[in-house]
């Protein structure tokens, strides 16, 4: 039995019929199972997810996400673009050309988008009018995030424990 955390992991598995000659039994299946040493996996599977905890959220930049009391926050792309940039640069003021070439790189599009877009994510962070618990506006800057922000790595599910099927033969094969 494979243990979670043991450095492996199920690289391929292949079912096989084998012939069996001079038996009653027909057929015989075999398994073959390779295992590939967790540090031979690609990088981007190694590489450390980042998340960011702040209030009841996670934003989880790699995976695409906003999560709320572990729901996932609707929220598009552009402004998830943004808010993955002010939260990575908690308490700092981001001008909006940063905030534009984070969002829109190579286009050019009018400050009505931006404005809109830091609309829905103060709408998704349940941020009402006048209020600025996570987003400030820095008026002829740009914005700061002003929320605790706890960097964190994040969740990735541990593959479950596999067991290693054992090497049959006969009718037991044939009922299942």
């Amino acid at each position: 039995m494979l243990v979670q955390g043991s450095g492996y992991r199920v690289a391929c598995i292949r079912r096989g019929v084998t012939p069996m000659f001079f038996h009653t039994a027909p057929l015989a299946y075999t398994w073959q199972i390779e295992l590939q040493p967790q540090a031979q996996i690609g990088m981007a599977t190694r590489r450390a997810k980042r998340s960011f905890a702040f209030g009841p959220f996670v934003l989880e930049p790699e995976r695409q996400a906003l999560l709320k009391d572990g729901n996932s926050v609707r929220i598009g792309g552009r402004a998830l673009d943004i808010l993955t940039l002010l939260v990575e640069r908690s308490g700092e003021v981001v001008g909006k050309r940063e905030l534009f070439e984070r969002a829109w790189p190579d286009t050019f599009v009018d400050e009505a988008n931006l404005k809109v877009n830091m609309a829905g994510i103060r709408r998704a962070l349940g941020e009402g009018p006048g209020t600025a618990r996570y987003i400030a506006t820095v008026v002829g800057r740009g914005y700061r995030f002003v929320a605790d922000v706890v960097p964190t790595r994040a969740s990735t599910r541990q593959m479950p424990a596999v067991a290693l099927p054992r090497f049959e033969t006969g009718p037991s094969l044939m009922a299942r």
